[in-house]
């Protein structure tokens, strides 16, 4: 979400050439700076999550983690794993729906997981860039007028949506889901919006592609 401070996931995709693409998922790699079997370790096990309130936040780890070192901020080098592939046989200059429509074409192969030092040129949200994909919204101001990220934006939704019709062709089981954004005022924590979702287009962005 825009107001997100632990960025745990990035993600790019570019062409190799025509009809090879290299998508790549980053995501934070926390255990590199959180010793087995430590205080905070243990904090960790305990909590298994992070709990979001409108209130409060309960952090699966300290904040001072989860925002800070640990955290994949905008313009600084982090320590991530990092899952990449290559995708082949599509012309991925073609449209969603041509694209779609030849998924059976696909061939995904030269996957690859490593640690890597990463940084995140661009801090986006799901629903900024869903609405811009969905022609509803501006182009999120974070981007700029980066062409590159543009194009990358661009083609990870080519991506995201091939794989998703190659998940279902495959039996992949679809759970429509909703998802609530609140706003509460300051104060006295009473609710002043309610913000309701039944999917964002943006999220097949990693959802599909992880």
């Amino acid at each position: 979400n825009d107001d997100t401070l632990d960025i745990d996931q990035l993600q790019t995709a570019y062409y190799l050439n025509s009809t090879s693409v290299i998508a790549r998922i980053a995501v934070a790699d926390v255990a590199s700076f959180l010793p087995i079997n430590t205080l905070i370790d243990q904090r960790a096990k305990s909590n298994t999550a992070t709990c979001y309130t409108p209130a409060l936040v309960n952090s699966m780890i300290p904040e001072e983690l989860s925002h800070g070192i640990t955290s994949l901020n905008e313009h600084e080098d982090r320590m991530a794993i990092v899952v990449d592939f290559v995708i082949t046989g599509i012309d991925f200059s073609k449209d969603v729906e041509e694209i779609r429509q030849n998924f059976q074409n696909a061939v995904i192969s030269e996957e690859s997981v490593r640690s890597a030092v990463v940084r995140n040129h661009a801090k986006l949200a799901y629903p900024s860039v869903g609405a811009w994909l969905e022609g509803t919204g501006p182009l999120p101001p974070a981007v700029g007028n980066r062409q590159e990220i543009i194009d990358s934006l661009i083609l990870q939704d080519k991506v995201a949506q091939l794989l998703l019709e190659i998940r279902r062709h495959n039996g992949a089981l679809e759970f429509r889901r909703s998802e609530f954004w609140v706003s509460c005022g300051v104060a006295v924590y009473r609710i002043v919006y309610l913000f309701v979702s039944f999917g964002i287009r943006c999220e097949i962005l990693f959802v599909d592609t992880v």
